[in-house]
């Protein structure tokens, strides 16, 4: 039963950081997707 409750907390966690990623997109330009592409450049 635990490990339900872990994955439950997880998975609220998740959704949280995602929709504060989806106000930070909305209200600022995107510029997360430049330093991907200099990182996959380096990898």
């Amino acid at each position: 039963m635990t490990a339900v409750i872990i994955i439950l907390v997880v998975a609220l966690l998740v959704v949280l950081f995602l929709l504060k990623k989806r106000k930070k997109a909305e209200s600022m330009p995107k510029k997360e997707e430049e330093p991907k592409e200099e990182n996959k450049e380096e990898m």
